[in-house]
């Protein structure tokens, strides 16, 4: 089996604490000079330990090393040409830059940082910080960690931030926080949607704690409709807000609100005064279906599925509706064929 091999992030030290903020994820730096004994065995045994670069996948990683160096190529496998292997130039030293200026980035910066009183730098060193900039542990006698204790240090940060994400899953949750936020201004059930989500994915961290926030003032927006809606079935308004409901009940499948909307529906329809009035929105609603029907065969040329159609919304149940009264102006004959039907039987 290929052994994996350390990816670090390419790219300054604000970005990656950044992003290590983002992903809820443990940031690793590693320093590392040229031509030292300890500095060598660091690089060509510590960066390369399996089970510490298994680990520094949940983590953000640093390298940086001041040193210039040959290139050299490997052979990578890469999903853009099906996993077939293909050359790359590599730095020598640090094959996990393409180019010595990546590894070299951070050097000044960090030589700024963790200098001793007197301007030294003690390498190779190493510093573990927690997703929110606290430093968890620093290792800069001048000599190499044991890989126990570094590894070991390393879950404890892991464990100590909670669950993290993968890069993959950092894309996914922006792109759910993105429609979240877009949707809140318009669609209460979208954005309650898209930020519980992001709460699937990720638990803890910066993108759960808006995630938390947006969700539940979102089904707060949504309780409060709710209640609005419920306090309008009602005569004169009953149709309407049943309607709405309706709508919203199915949206909110699987939710508490669920079960007390459709609660709601069933006391107003048990109550006398609206029976009438929601018998009379069903059979209007039928009607239109019916029209519609009618409406969409004919236009497609088919003709004996329209006269079917429009035989049942010319039936006696629909005749006094607005559908069928539309239908009677565009099927007169076939409108006056069936009631003359209807008065014979009589």
């Amino acid at each position: 089996m290929e052994a994996p091999s350390l990816v670090p992030h390419i790219g300054d030290l604000d970005s990656a604490r950044a992003l290590a903020k983002e992903r809820n994820a443990p940031f690793l730096i590693h320093m590392v000079l040229d031509g030292e004994s300890d500095n060598d065995s660091y690089r060509d045994n510590l960066l390369v330990d399996a089970e510490l670069v298994k680990l520094s996948v949940q983590a953000v990683v640093v390298v940086a090393n001041n040193g210039t160096h040959k290139k050299k190529s490997i052979e990578i496998k890469t999903a853009e040409k099906d996993g077939k292997p293909t050359k790359k130039e590599v730095c020598e030293a640090y094959p996990m830059y393409d180019s010595c200026a990546k590894h070299q980035r951070n050097w000044n910066e960090l030589y700024g940082l963790y200098k001793e009183d007197s301007g030294d730098l003690r390498c190779p060193q190493a510093i573990l910080y927690l997703p929110d900039g606290k430093q968890h542990q620093r290792w800069h006698d001048g000599t190499v960690p044991a890989a126990d204790d570094l590894r070991g240090a390393l879950l404890e940060a892991i464990k100590l931030a909670g669950p993290g994400l993968t890069l993959e899953q950092l894309e996914a949750v922006k792109k759910l926080a993105s429609d979240a936020r877009a949707a809140e201004s318009s669609d209460d059930v979208a954005t309650w949607r898209s930020w519980s989500a992001v709460l699937a994915i990720s638990a803890r961290g910066k993108w759960a704690d808006e995630a938390i926030a947006g969700r539940d003032a979102a089904f707060a927006r949504i309780q409060a409709k709710v209640k609005e809606l419920q306090a309008q079935l009602a005569p004169g308004t009953v149709v309407a807000a049943s309607r709405a409901l309706r709508l919203l009940v199915k949206e909110l499948a699987g939710t508490p609100l669920e079960k007390e909307i459709l609660q709601s529906l069933k006391k107003a329809e048990a109550q006398k005064e609206l029976k009438e009035e929601l018998a009379k929105a069903r059979l209007e609603e039928e009607a239109d279906l019916l029209l519609k029907e009618a409406e969409t065969a004919a236009d497609l040329g088919d003709q004996k599925k329209a006269e079917k159609a429009a035989r049942k919304l010319f039936a006696k149940k629909y005749r006094e509706t607005g559908a069928a009264r539309v239908g009677r102006e565009r099927w007169p004959d076939l409108a006056r064929e069936i009631e003359d039907a209807e008065r014979d039987k009589k």
